[in-house]
């Protein structure tokens, strides 16, 4: 999509690469390769063995999640299983005030996802088994973020620029 922007993780020893409305793609270190998944995320952090992306045009305010060890396989390309590496999501919409929406991804502490809106921070603590997924009450903030791009990892700490400044 014109003018989109670019973000990048780090999955399984590769580069993901994505951008919103756009298959994402991936670099080994020697070529680039698309995707075969049918989700086209803006932005991805990898936790737990899993893939996470967001930023869809068409469901602003969900989270999917790949099957563990696979960062092809989404709810889309998933058969129907009770399989605790199964694909899942996470849908904020009960969650954040009906105009927000999701802005950015960042993770810490080996298993804790962070949805950032643009007015504030769920913490969500993730395992391999999607059963064990769970909000982190304690920890959310009233903080939202401009842009998944502004969200770093520094040591232990995830600094990210909210609309009043950096924040960890």
């Amino acid at each position: 999509e014109k003018n989109a922007v670019v973000s990048m993780t780090n999955f399984e020893g590769k580069v993901q690469i994505f951008s919103q409305g756009a298959k994402s793609y991936r670099y080994d270190g020697f070529e680039f390769s698309t995707s075969t998944a049918s989700v086209q995320p803006a932005f991805g952090v990898a936790v737990q063995r899993r893939l996470v992306v967001a930023g869809f045009k068409d469901r602003p305010r969900v989270v999917e999640l790949s099957r563990v060890d696979s960062p092809d396989i989404f709810l889309n390309e998933e058969p129907a299983s009770d399989e605790a590496s199964q694909a899942g999501f996470i849908d904020i919409s009960n969650l954040i005030g009906t105009a927000d929406e999701i802005t950015g991804l960042g993770t810490f502490e080996a298993n804790r996802l962070a949805i950032f809106t643009n007015d504030q921070t769920l913490v969500y603590i993730l395992d391999p088994d999607f059963k064990q997924w769970s909000l982190d009450s304690r920890a959310n903030l009233r903080i939202g973020c401009i842009s998944h791009n502004t969200i770093v990892n520094a040591g232990s700490d995830l600094i990210f620029c909210s609309r009043r400044g950096v924040h960890s």
